[in-house]
């Protein structure tokens, strides 16, 4: 299952930990050495700023190194405004538009029970980290009742 996985996908593009607390918690000096989750590589280069010794970022997806070492590159040899329309711009719409998150049939009767639909269909999707794999999904767009958007509350 591991490798079905990580077999061929990045699962993180970039990652939210909080690694400037975690400096500070640590009190990192020059001579420190450190071992990370390699993650989207952030939170390396993080640790990066306080120049220990060396770090060590590995990963059980081999992807996600090679992300860090694409930033690496990118930072070595782009300006900032090309290393920010890379990663910044080109890097996060294409995540949302491939992010894999469908409503199951299940949600959808939930949110059918709550919402005022505007649009339901059903399509077929890619299934995440399973290249060539499609299963059934649903397309939902709604709005929250009683929010003067033409629902009897509003009447």
């Amino acid at each position: 299952m591991f490798d079905a996985i990580y077999r061929r996908s990045l699962v993180y593009n970039s990652c939210w930990e909080d690694p400037a607390a975690d400096r500070q918690a640590l009190a990192l000096k020059p001579d420190d050495r450190m071992l990370v989750i390699t993650s989207a590589g952030c939170g390396v280069l993080d640790y990066a700023l306080t120049g220990p010794a060396h770090i060590h970022a590995v990963d059980a997806n081999p992807r996600q190194s090679s992300l860090l070492e694409l930033k690496l590159a990118g930072i070595r040899r782009l300006d900032y405004a090309d290393f920010f329309s890379l990663f910044g711009r080109a890097l996060w719409p294409w995540w949302f538009r491939h992010d894999g998150v469908h409503i199951s049939a299940e949600h959808l009767h939930y949110l059918l029970d709550r919402l005022m639909p505007m649009e339901v269909r059903e399509e077929s999707a890619a299934v995440p980290y399973l290249p060539g794999l499609a299963a059934p999904c649903y397309v939902l767009v709604a709005r929250k009742p009683g929010r003067g958007h033409g629902s009897d509350a509003s009447a």
